[in-house]
């Protein structure tokens, strides 16, 4: 698995040399006046190429993560039945090879003429333990938690204070009237927690015979499904029996001194779901980075899906002959950076093909949005209102909204 990670980062830094060649390309052909087609196909491959393989970079990185988690699990195990001792062997040199990087235990196991490591060399005559995880399909969300603001409360809304004006004065000469000027005031905001819920059944007899804690891998799955849903309402959601998400906000090409509040800002590209023409893209990008307040930029960073990434790869400057705003990042940690800032997905975002979208973000996340928690997942587990099915009623209580509209600026494809 280590190989096949430095394998697809080897490729990814090849597919990136091939795209900036083929942008060169497009943009000489352009400067001529027309494009090949196959030139645009070739860059619509490469970059689907690209997406594929951290796709997959993301995946071997996180099953290395969860390979840790199974062995953690197969030790503190051991009272469900004893794991095969060649099972657990190769899992003890797995681990002292992940964790420190010594390969010794492991080549000592290959070197075997029978390795349980290798299925065809052996592996299935050994019989593994039965109650391991459960193999789950992946899906794409938005990470909200990670970037925006966080409280715990244990009643139905979180309440404060917005400062949002301020004290007026004047100069004034020595003998000089003084009136009276403004006095700043106080506004009062809250964010109220909705219900999300989930009802489902399972046998008794399920329960009791499988091999698999089918009560845990249930309790995993409705977990997932209520952080992919919280998250898509964290971005945007309507605020309606659900929390209210950021890209949910009108925008207006407006200043934040004389702006709405209640309304984000944003710099429009000029063309209908379009970066429009090199350097255009690039230009909105900057623009839109110094639109933010300068008290904003630590812990700042670009939000945008998967779509609209792919297309921000290819711009270039040509007043930097050809240079690319985009810097990938091949740990894994962030999707790259643009102008010095990370780059999160957020595969709820609206792509930029679709006009007037709200594609691109940029500013701090953490002061912008706030996500309240109302105490966790609670589960009630019914065994009486529907025989011979065992209930398990979960529930979670949450909201989120916007509190600050001057720290996260967007990119408006129109």
């Amino acid at each position: 698995m280590d190989q096949e990670l430095k394998g697809l980062i080897d490729q990814l830094g090849r597919d990136y040399n091939e795209l900036k060649q083929t942008v060169a390309v497009k943009a000489k052909e352009a400067a001529e006046g027309a494009v090949d087609p196959l030139i645009t196909a070739k860059l619509k491959d490469i970059n689907e190429a690209i997406t594929q393989k951290e796709i997959a970079r993301d995946k071997v990185i996180s099953d290395l993560r969860s390979r840790l988690d199974v062995m953690a699990f197969a030790d503190a195990g051991a009272g469900k039945g004893d794991v095969a001792p060649a099972v657990r062997e190769y899992k003890q040199a797995l681990g002292h090879y992940l964790r420190k990087g010594d390969e010794a235990g492991l080549a000592a196991l290959e070197a075997k003429a029978m390795s349980v490591g290798s299925d065809p060399d052996g592996g299935y005559t050994v019989e593994a333990d039965r109650t391991g995880r459960i193999i789950t399909r992946i899906y794409e969300t938005s990470p909200m938690r990670q970037h925006a603001s966080v409280v715990t409360i244990s009643t139905d809304r979180l309440e404060g204070l917005r400062d949002s004006d301020e004290a007026a004065a004047s100069w004034v000469g020595e003998t000089g009237t003084r009136s009276d000027s403004n006095t700043p005031q106080l506004n009062k905001w809250a964010i109220q927690v909705h219900e999300i819920y989930a009802k489902p059944k399972v046998t008794q007899k399920l329960l009791d015979d499988s091999a698999v804690d089918i009560e845990a891998w249930l309790g995993a799955k409705v977990a997932d499904q209520f952080a992919r849903s919280q998250n898509t309402a964290f971005v945007t959601g309507t605020g309606v029996g659900r929390p209210r998400g950021f890209a949910s906000y009108a925008t207006a090409a407006t200043a934040d001194a004389s702006r709405t509040w209640g309304e984000f800002e944003h710099v429009a590209t000029g063309a209908n779901g379009s970066f429009g023409t090199d350097p255009a893209g690039i230009e909105k990008l900057i623009a839109v980075k110094h639109k933010l307040n300068p008290a904003y930029l630590a812990g700042s960073g670009w939000f945008m899906n998967r779509t609209t990434l792919a297309e921000v790869r290819t711009l270039t400057d040509a007043s930097t002959a050809g240079g690319f705003v985009f810097v990938p990042d091949f740990s894994g940690e962030a999707a790259g950076s643009i102008l010095g800032y990370p780059v999160h997905l957020m595969e709820d975002m609206v792509a930029y093909t679709t006009t007037g979208a709200l594609a691109v973000a940029f500013g701090n996340m953490r002061e912008t949005y706030t996500i309240v928690d109302r105490l966790g997942i609670r589960v009630l587990r019914d065994p009486y209102s529907s025989k011979p099915y065992v209930e398990f009623y979960t529930t979670a209580r949450v909201g989120g909204d916007v509190l600050n509209f001057n720290a996260l600026k967007f990119v408006k494809f129109s």
